[in-house]
């Protein structure tokens, strides 16, 4: 299943700004990872106006700002044409819809009340999660309570044989997510595997 697709599917979308939703089922399954891998797709290698918001408490955002240096706003900064928000609240989420971006990504855990009710509002939604023994069950518990969403699994690696039975199962899309060691540094390989299951969005 194309991602633009879950896009179309929507009924309720009724802006221009493209809003994709990243959930993890678990912690240290490369959210934040892949979020920050398709903010660097939209933005640098599509030439949108993009915005990466971490919608829970990890304070991932924070610590980054501490490993690059020289960022006075911790909780609101650009890095790499990227603009980086840490949002305490589904109030303050508004705030990055207002059509100042072309692209809004929300980084979420699937641990607050109201991150449910976030990621129905999205266009895209993908659920991140391995099929590792520990945390499989994680993934297919979370899957099981989005039954009622058009949701793309998003993994990378994993257990092919696993990964089919959850999509079987579930009625899910998957993407296979690129190994990459750097979110922000991202292959020519990598752009073309997005652009296939995004679609063409590219306004440079």
């Amino acid at each position: 299943m194309k991602l633009w697709n879950l896009r179309k599917r929507n009924k309720c979308n009724t802006s221009s700004v493209i809003k994709v939703g990243v959930m993890g089922s678990a912690r240290g399954v490369g959210t934040t990872h892949l979020a920050v891998m398709l903010a660097n797709y939209y933005a640098n290698g599509c030439g949108m106006k993009t915005c990466v918001v971490e919608f829970n408490d990890h304070k991932d955002y924070m610590r980054m700002c501490d490993v690059i240096g020289g960022i006075a706003d911790r909780r609101h900064f650009t890095y790499k044409c990227i603009d980086f928000h840490v949002c305490d609240s589904g109030n303050a989420m508004a705030d990055y819809m207002s059509g100042e971006y072309e692209v809004v990504i929300i980084d979420m855990a699937n641990d607050k009340s109201n991150t449910l009710e976030e990621l129905k509002r999205c266009d895209i939604r993908l659920v991140t999660g391995a099929t590792d023994v520990w945390k499989v069950g994680r993934l297919e518990k979370l899957l099981s309570e989005l039954e009622d969403m058009s949701v793309c699994m998003a993994v990378c690696g994993g257990n092919t044989k696993e990964l089919r039975r959850l999509q079987k199962m579930y009625k899910v899309g998957l993407l296979e997510v690129p190994a990459e060691p750097d979110p922000l540094v991202i292959q020519s390989e990598t752009l073309y595997k997005f652009r296939c299951f995004l679609g063409n969005v590219d306004r440079q």
